[in-house]
């Protein structure tokens, strides 16, 4: 999607898309469904670098997310009106009973899931573009 276009959802869950800020790209798994948005990337030994999982919302609000079974550092970018509305930066794995609950400071209808450090790494700031590609 391109910044302040309409969402172009062709089916309710996609299977990959990507992810541009900064003129970084970003190849993202897709959790569109309420099952794939609760699993997310729990349980996963890792993640690669410059990959993520991308949240997709019906509408936006101030969605919230936990480190339940990770076995890994996220950054958290939650993302609303074609940009950066909030980064969450290196949230530590949780186990079985997280006890952390993380949501962005402004209404998002996405968010997207990287390394831990990554979004950091990238130069990514509150208020950059975010350019969304489906397939």
């Amino acid at each position: 999607m391109a910044a302040g276009c309409a969402k172009q959802e062709p089916q309710k869950e996609l299977a990959a898309a990507s992810v541009t800020i900064r003129n970084k790209n970003i190849a993202v798994e897709v959790a569109g469904t309420e099952q794939t948005r609760q699993l997310g990337l729990s349980g996963r030994e890792n993640l690669k670098r410059g990959e993520g999982m991308l949240f997709v919302f019906e509408q936006p609000d101030y969605y919230v997310f936990w480190m339940k079974n990770m076995n890994f550092p996220l950054d958290i970018v939650w993302i609303g009106g074609g940009e950066i509305v909030d980064i969450k930066s290196n949230l530590a794995a949780e186990g079985e009973h997280p006890s952390n609950f993380y949501h962005p400071a402004q209404p998002a209808d996405y968010a997207l899931e990287v390394n831990g450090g990554e979004a950091g790494e990238y130069g990514w700031e509150i208020g950059d573009k975010v350019e969304i590609k489906w397939p």
